[in-house]
Order: C-alpha cells, then sequence, then structure tokens
C-alpha cells in the first residue's frame, strides 16, 4: 500500500500544464490573473521562471510556493495538474487573496 501510494506520488509529480491551461484556472477559480501573482514573486530566480516557463511541472516547489501563497493545498495542486482546473468546491465567488 505504501508502495502504491509512492508510484502515485511519482506519477503526479511528473504531471505538467502549459502556462495558459495553469492561468485558465486560476482565473476561472478565483478570477486570478498573471499579473495578480506576479506582484506578488520577491524572489529573482522565482520571477525569471515565473516570467520564462512555458510549462509548469507539478514537482517543482516554485507551484508549492505560489499555490501556498493563493491558498491551495498540495491535494488541490494535484488535482489542477490532473484535471486542468481546481476543485469544484474551490470555484468561489468570493474575492480574490490580493
Amino acid at each position: 500500500e505504501q508502495e502504491q501510494a509512492q508510484r502515485e506520488r511519482e506519477r503526479i509529480s511528473k504531471l505538467s500544464l502549459t502556462k495558459r491551461e495553469v492561468f485558465l484556472a486560476l482565473y476561472r477559480a478565483k478570477e486570478i490573473t498573471p499579473d495578480m501573482v506576479r506582484a506578488q514573486i520577491t524572489n529573482p530566480e522565482a520571477l525569471i521562471e515565473f516570467d520564462y516557463a512555458t510549462e509548469y511541472y507539478r514537482f517543482n516547489p516554485l507551484i508549492d510556493s505560489i499555490g501556498g501563497m493563493l491558498g491551495y493545498t498540495h491535494a488541490d495542486l494535484d488535482y489542477l495538474f490532473e484535471h486542468k482546473e481546481f476543485p469544484p468546491e474551490l470555484i468561489a465567488e468570493d474575492e480574490t487573496p490580493f
């Protein structure tokens, strides 16, 4: 069982989404735009990665950093990378975290 969970974690960690897919999901879930996210990034390396990446991989620590900043859990981000959208219960009509 533990071995199967490890294999599943490895599978998820290799998933990727295009920059477009990530930002469409963020906009649809909480009306968060790329500029809103970019304004919150203070680390120069993270900013370069954010600006110049064409794809985002689930295993990338930047994903967890930005996800945490936006209030998403590891499970929420895993769901995003598997389904190209956030879980339906997270799509809120309330205000964005900015």
